[in-house]
């Protein structure tokens, strides 16, 4: 879920897309532009997991 506050992430994420060239090498890249908000959230979530992920972890049900 992303806040309404978020707009620039919002307005930015349905045109986030692949780069078709690194996809066809096997690569995975995005295109670069118009991204930055995107990029500012990526760097908020990889930066703080450590505080967050054990509480997803937590939600999980027991692997049968």
């Amino acid at each position: 879920k992303v806040h309404e506050s978020c707009t620039g992430w919002r307005e930015e994420a349905p045109g986030y897309v692949w780069d078709e060239k690194a996809a066809a090498k096997g690569e995975d890249h995005p295109v670069k532009a118009g991204d930055h908000s995107l990029d500012g959230g990526g760097y908020g979530i990889y930066s703080t997991e450590w505080v967050w992920r054990h509480n997803l972890r937590d939600q999980l049900p027991d692997a049968a």
